[in-house]
């Protein structure tokens, strides 16, 4: 704020009282703040701690990300919402009267997490066929393998035919969504 100082003589018996004024400006300072980087896994929450000083409070959003989710409870920050993917958390402080607000950008990172994948073993009489129903989450399709030999898939069905006797390992892999390993 701006200030005036009025400094008064005391006269002594040979002189009078003089008075004069002067301006004080005091500047504001920057708030301080830290904040770190995110890093969480695809449909959990991630939390990071913020240490700010000359500021009554935060406030945080990701950049670019309406539908993410930002909770700011004291000196925590949690995010939520997002798919996995880098974002970038923009937090900026809420300053008192003696400081400026200041703004900081941290890296938020959503790892992908693993495909969830159900198959059956399957047993079968020579010269028969069966539709193996594979259930998937976090998967766009599958792919198959017999013995290291790619077979058919229609969705999530894989049709089994034509094998001689014998015993034959079945491998299922999932195409994973965005959000998702192969598994």
């Amino acid at each position: 704020g701006t200030y005036t100082l009025t400094v008064t003589t005391i006269p002594d018996v040979n002189h009078n009282p003089v008075t004069k004024t002067a301006t004080i400006i005091v500047n504001k300072i920057d708030s301080t703040l830290f904040v770190d980087d995110l890093v969480f896994d695809y449909n959990s929450t991630g939390s990071t701690n913020v240490i700010f000083d000359g500021a009554t409070g935060i406030e945080a959003s990701v950049e670019n990300q309406p539908q993410a989710i930002v909770k700011i409870e004291n000196d925590q920050i949690t995010v939520s919402g997002l798919n996995a993917g880098t974002y970038t958390l923009k937090v900026t402080t809420i300053p008192d009267n003696n400081h400026i607000s200041v703004t900081k950008t941290v890296t938020i990172t959503v790892n992908k997490i693993d495909s969830i994948l159900s198959v059956v073993n399957v047993e079968l009489n020579y010269g028969g066929s069966v539709n193996v129903s594979v259930k998937a989450d976090g998967a766009i399709g599958i792919t198959a393998k017999i013995d290291d030999i790619e077979v058919g898939v229609n969705e999530f069905i894989i049709p089994i035919s034509g094998l001689d006797v014998g015993t034959y390992t079945l491998t299922v892999t999932t195409i994973p969504d965005v959000n998702h390993n192969p598994v």
